[in-house]
């Protein structure tokens, strides 16, 4: 099993080129996926986008998730409708003039961010808030996305319950060291660019590593090496001592 932390926290891109073929992976819990995103749409916004998703565009990112997606007979009429039949979570990203921005996504798992404040937005907006993050060449990234790819990387957070859905309107949990729960939420970002149309398709895959699957010493070596802001930003201000002390402990 992969475990991104084992690298430490890092915000660099980390782009790996993959095979397009390898844009989406098998999940076994497709089904149960399938079911949490249908309540999500019931709760939260899940689809946003931009006049410059149009349909011409919207065509070739169904055509070409219809082409790769593990899932066969996928309706690939619409955006929406081919979103909600998939577990991964899907952004469209165009190059602008001056700025890139996010023209359209189907988001039910966002990690602490709110998708309609966010659409229209380039990215170096987009991840302003997260704490290191270098903003200076963005628009680089989303060149090398649309021109170079396809590409993935990973990002990784630790929370306290079983929870894929990081919408900021659910609130976060806080650890308990009555009731100890860690676990590492994984977020696949792939990348596919459409280089006739100055754009490219994110797809985030967001599974979680329950702890007994846990590198426990590797986890709690990342952690120790957070700054306070990025513990802050993590929900980790005030408890990671008590997390560091539960992952340093043998299991029972």
């Amino acid at each position: 099993m992969y475990h991104a932390y084992r690298d430490g926290y890092s915000l660099l891109p980390r782009l790996n080129k993959i095979r397009e073929q390898d844009l989406f992976l098998p999940e076994p819990e497709h089904v149960h996926y399938l079911e949490k995103k249908k309540r999500a749409a019931e709760s939260q916004s899940v689809f946003v986008s931009t006049p410059a998703f149009t349909q011409e565009l919207e065509r070739v990112v169904c055509d070409t998730v219809g082409r790769l997606h593990p899932t066969p007979g996928l309706d690939v009429s619409k955006f929406q409708t081919l979103a909600m039949q998939i577990h991964q979570d899907l952004i469209v990203h165009k190059l602008g003039d001056p700025d890139d921005f996010m023209a359209a996504g189907s988001i039910c798992f966002p990690s602490g961010w709110w998708p309609e404040q966010k659409i229209g937005e380039p990215l170096a907006d987009i991840h302003r808030p997260i704490p290191g993050m270098r903003l200076n060449n963005s628009r680089k990234l989303v060149e090398m996305m649309v021109y170079h790819g396809p590409f993935e990387r990973y990002v990784w957070s630790v929370i306290f319950n079983f929870d894929i859905n990081g919408h900021p309107s659910r609130g976060k949990v806080r650890f308990d060291p009555n009731r100890p729960v860690v676990n590492v939420k994984l977020e696949r970002q792939s990348m596919f660019g459409f280089p006739d149309h100055d754009a490219a398709l994110f797809v985030l895959h967001v599974r979680i590593i329950p702890e007994k699957d846990l590198d426990r010493a590797a986890l709690a070596n990342a952690l120790s090496k957070m700054t306070q802001e990025q513990l802050y930003y993590k929900n980790l201000e005030g408890c990671v001592n008590d997390v560091l002390n539960h992952l340093l402990r043998a299991p029972l």
